[in-house]
């Protein structure tokens, strides 16, 4: 073998013993794929309940739970029962709700008032929008973030009831969006793309004939203005040297 062969083979090995080697993964267990599975048709929302036409608020019972694996270990499926006894699923955060609970759901399109019972980061992170509809008239609401990571299929949110003092005494299917003041987004943009009205001005008082105080105060003026006249017109005669009469 030459000697620019053995340096060849030299760096070759060096090249090799210089490169980082990662430990293999495991390979995948049955466990690991089913979580896997569960995930992707959690986000594409597939195989689960949806209600038909989501109420903007009310309250639900939850009727089953279960915490979501591989999920970081964060997050849990719910199955609720809704207005009429229509059922659907959610994604929530562990721990927020749990079986025989009853919870405020809040749909997806529902604009919250500024209270901070509804900054719960453990049920969504919120977003402030002011409405401004004209002066004087700003409308401030929270937006509530749905559609996000594992949320992405939802049709809402969950609140914990107990937070609600408003909702004591309330049964399941019972909708709330009245009381607890929120308002739908789709109709507040409806709202700010009505055509506003032209700005207020005070009405503009119609003329008034002149009464006869004003009528004999002009007609004096007038005499006093003819007098003033004629004494002009004798005095540019008598300037003159013209007889006055």
């Amino acid at each position: 073998m030459s000697d620019g062969e053995d340096l060849k083979e030299e760096g070759a090995s060096g090249e090799e013993t210089g490169k980082r080697k990662w430990p293999k993964k495991p390979p995948k267990t049955e466990e690991d794929l089913v979580a896997i599975a569960l995930l992707d048709a959690l986000r594409e929302g597939t195989g689960y309940e949806h209600p038909e036409k989501a109420p903007l608020a009310c309250v639900v019972r939850v009727l089953e739970y279960a915490d979501i694996p591989k999920a970081k270990e964060a997050y849990a499926l719910v199955r609720v029962r809704g207005p009429n006894g229509e059922t659907w699923h959610l994604s929530v955060r562990r721990g927020t709700v749990a079986v025989g609970d009853l919870a405020l759901f809040v749909s997806a399109d529902a604009a919250l008032p500024v209270d901070k019972r509804f900054r719960n980061e453990a049920v969504c992170s919120v977003k402030e929008k002011t409405y401004k509809f004209g002066f004087g008239m700003d409308l401030k609401r929270l937006l509530p973030h749905v559609k996000r990571h594992i949320f992405h299929f939802n049709s809402g949110v969950l609140f914990p009831a107990s937070d609600f003092k408003e909702l004591k005494g309330t049964s399941e299917g019972t909708r709330v969006d009245m009381l607890l003041r929120i308002d739908s987004q789709t109709a507040l943009k409806e709202r700010l793309q009505q055509p506003r009205g032209k700005a207020w001005r005070p009405p503009v008082q119609p003329a008034r004939k002149p009464g006869i105080l004003a009528k004999i105060a002009e007609l004096a003026s007038r005499r006093l203005g003819h007098a003033a006249a004629a004494r002009a017109e004798m005095e540019a005669r008598r300037m003159r040297g013209e007889s006055v009469r």
